[in-house]
């Protein structure tokens, strides 16, 4: 690629970095120059085999492990979106929740089942984001609290997030 376009709305300052590798590894080596390094490897968990994704409850979770484990595939963790609950867009589309709390309707024994993968050598990875909707409770508090990115005018920064409105924490 010779050339890239960028477009800029509403007059905001964008500012880039290029790192031109020409390798990956000197990409990498490029951003994390400018962006910071580890103190420290990670774990040799993190390395010794397949992060699997998982959702929609306990048993879709256990056959997931169940079917690697069959398969000789060698599983390091599970990365588990919805322990937080899960919301049902119509037509067989499922999303994370967003309310940064354990569901316990959905994941009714989640201490007990992060124990028993965790007996089998695998790990339980929660999946969390910056995004605090403004329908959950959590929302008043981080207003409250002056936990939220803000605009000028010290009110929250509150923006669509494909079918709900959120803002950020800070």
């Amino acid at each position: 690629m010779d050339t890239w376009d960028v477009e800029v709305w509403n007059n905001a300052k964008v500012t880039f970095i290029v790192m031109p590798g020409p390798k990956p590894a000197d990409v990498v080596s490029q951003l994390t120059g400018e962006v910071g390094r580890p103190k420290s490897p990670p774990p040799d968990w993190a390395m010794g085999g397949v992060w699997l994704a998982s959702q929609q409850g306990p048993e879709v979770l256990e056959k997931r492990v169940d079917e690697a484990r069959k398969a000789g595939i060698p599983l390091s963790a599970v990365w588990v979106q919805d322990w937080v609950g899960a919301r049902h867009f119509g037509v067989g589309n499922y999303g994370v929740k967003h309310h940064w709390t354990w569901d316990p309707e959905l994941y009714p024994n989640l201490a007990g089942e992060i124990k028993s993968l965790r007996a089998r050598g695998v790990r339980f990875l929660g999946y969390f984001n910056p995004f605090i909707v403004e329908d959950y409770d959590q929302f008043a508090e981080a207003k409250e609290k002056g936990f939220m990115v803000r605009k000028k005018n010290g009110e929250p920064y509150v923006f669509q997030i494909i079918t709900f409105k959120a803002g950020c924490w800070t």
